[in-house]
């Protein structure tokens, strides 16, 4: 292994320290909620790179505009994955002043690392409906085949959901919980359950038809 390759692995090691390597089968991410929040704001930047190359105050605007939650430490989370060459930069000459602008790009890294995060993120029970819902319009960066595993697994993740949530509406040591609060929860997670139902029953009807076209 050559000193690139070493200082490569030690940046991404740096990097992704308490984050699993996941695939879209994965189960779930644990730890707490700092850690949550640091996944999701490095799937907002390199999610929002997927459409192109930015610059800087374009990202952050762009991210601000999206998120539900206000971008803080946007800067430093950049910086870090530039440094695991998740994402790099070039600096463009300004017009008519003597500073350049970084306009950043992502990588293959950074896209395997995009792909690793909206998996993880999307099968944890801590995202909000607002985070839900970014991370959803990700999917079509995504090649068909991972966007079918992986509602396939968030949907086996809503179905245990919706039983713990029928427990805590029928269960006598929770009586002190709102039924409508609950009740709420369950149209929510019957909605995306249907939602999920009809993505799935779309992508395997084209993937089954372009199955039938390579045949002849």
């Amino acid at each position: 292994m050559s000193y690139l390759d070493v200082k490569e692995h030690f940046m991404e090691t740096r990097l992704l320290s308490t984050t699993k390597r996941v695939t879209p089968s994965a189960r779930s991410i644990d730890g707490g909620s700092i850690r949550y929040r640091q996944l999701y704001k490095m799937l907002l930047l390199l999610g929002s790179l997927q459409r192109g190359p930015l610059y800087g105050n374009e990202l952050y605007h762009m991210i601000q505009a999206s998120s539900p939650r206000k971008m803080t430490g946007f800067y430093a989370t950049l910086d870090r994955l530039v440094a695991a060459r998740c994402v790099y930069y070039e600096v463009v000459p300004g017009l008519g002043t003597g500073r350049g602008r970084r306009i950043y790009t992502l990588t293959h890294k950074g896209y395997r690392q995009f792909s690793a995060l909206l998996s993880t993120l999307l099968l944890t029970e801590k995202a909000l409906p607002g985070e839900v819902e970014i991370a959803l319009s990700f999917l079509d960066h995504l090649p068909e085949a991972e966007v079918l595993t992986l509602l396939q697994a968030r949907h086996c993740r809503l179905v245990n959901q919706r039983m713990l949530t029928l427990d805590r509406l029928t269960g006598q040591a929770n009586a002190a919980i709102s039924s409508h609060g609950i009740s709420y929860r369950l149209y929510l997670l019957d909605a995306e359950l249907a939602w999920i139902d009809q993505m799935v029953g779309t992508l395997q009807k084209t993937s089954v038809s372009a199955s039938l076209q390579a045949t002849f």
